[in-house]
């Protein structure tokens, strides 16, 4: 940025950058409730919108902090502090391991996501909403259902060592998208909290994965069984499984 910029221009500028990043939001809220599908990533949207803001305000230096929590405020809301009471819970089960912090927020993140899809279409205020479902949620079960399910992908996988936390996001996608697909058909929102425990309480993990398993080998004798790489027919299997499971709601 030159140094002889008039300041009424530059206050211009950044006006103009700001209404720019809360055409972001907008956008993003207009959508959320397709955030799966248009693959809306959270943590990845706030760098960008929080780096866009810091750039549109000439890079100042030790104002990050604040700039990322303004543009978090702008993306989520009054759902930031959602996140933060889930993200303390799943922390908390996991028995508050420091390096697993942003993980948790992270997946905290997603759940709400998958929860303010089902909630959004049946209620103007979904955030007052969605404040009272978190409550009723339980995190302890899908917690549970999310570590069953990544301990069986990585032993059927061999039990590879250091790998364990790319199992753990595979098996939070599956039962995520499985809780999309039920929480889709609800039709009240105090429906969302009771599909919800009775979608994680019938669902089987080895079932589930049974079923993948007979795909992917249906694709490979389909392919002539070749010798080699079966890891491509399994992820082809997983991704045609999940596709339908979204597609069933």
């Amino acid at each position: 940025m030159a140094n002889n910029e008039k300041p009424e221009s530059r206050k211009k500028r950044v006006e103009d950058g700001l209404r720019t990043v809360d055409s972001v939001r907008k956008f993003m809220n207009e959508f959320k409730c397709a955030a799966t599908e248009t693959g809306f990533v959270p943590f990845e949207t706030m760098r960008r919108v929080a780096l866009f803001q810091w750039q549109l305000m000439g890079a100042p230096e030790n104002r990050d902090i604040e700039i990322w929590l303004d543009t978090e405020h702008k993306i989520w809301g009054n759902t930031r502090k959602l996140i933060e009471d889930t993200a303390l819970k799943m922390w908390d089960w996991a028995g508050q391991p420091y390096e697993m912090a942003l993980d948790q927020w992270l997946a905290a993140e997603r759940l709400l996501l998958s929860v303010n899809v089902a909630v959004k279409p049946h209620a103007a205020a979904s955030s007052d909403v969605l404040s009272k479902l978190v409550d009723t949620l339980s995190v302890n079960a899908y917690m549970l259902r999310v570590k069953r399910l990544a301990e069986l992908m990585w032993m059927g996988a061999g039990s590879p060592a250091g790998l364990s936390e790319g199992f753990w996001v595979a098996a939070e996608q599956h039962i995520l998208t499985i809780l999309n697909a039920a929480l889709k058909q609800v039709e009240t929102a105090r429906d969302v909290a009771e599909r919800f425990r009775a979608t994680l309480e019938s669902f089987s993990e080895e079932s589930h994965l049974t079923g993948i398993r007979l795909r992917a080998y249906q694709l490979w004798e389909n392919a002539g069984r070749p010798y080699g790489d079966t890891l491509q027919y399994w992820l082809a299997a997983e991704t045609e499984f999940l596709r339908q499971i979204a597609g069933a709601s």
